[in-house]
């Protein structure tokens, strides 16, 4: 039980960092990001490099960005789906907290769209 806890608290801590971060407290704005940081083992330097794509309507990003609609932490993906949402103009009926057999079928239709765009 005090393991689930420990998760718990430490998914909360995180979530509220991640919003400091984002919303620009004691950070300069996307110190030198780039779609590397979209793959990072840290989550607040992805949903850093999230945001950046986003607001930047990166184009490259877009399959690091729906390998991303793919994680476990509804975080990343919701702000994953906003990038996406941002770059493309587009809405494939993903919702990030849909259960996971509709988000994969969401997700096969964004790589089928890339694979389409980038022809």
């Amino acid at each position: 039980m005090s393991k689930l806890i420990a998760n718990i608290i430490y998914k909360f801590t995180a979530l509220v960092l991640l919003i400091l971060i984002i919303s620009g407290c004691g950070i300069s704005k996307y110190r030198n990001i780039s779609c590397d940081d979209l793959s990072s083992k840290d989550a607040t330097v992805q949903a850093i490099a999230i945001k950046w794509a986003g607001d930047n309507k990166v184009n490259d990003a877009l399959g690091p960005l729906i390998n991303i609609l793919e994680y476990e932490d509804a975080a990343l993906r919701f702000y994953a789906q906003q990038a996406i949402e941002k770059i493309t103009d587009q809405d494939m009926g993903y919702c990030y907290s849909d259960p996971p057999e509709k988000r994969i079928e969401a997700v096969q239709r964004w790589r089928q769209y890339l694979k389409q765009k980038n022809g």
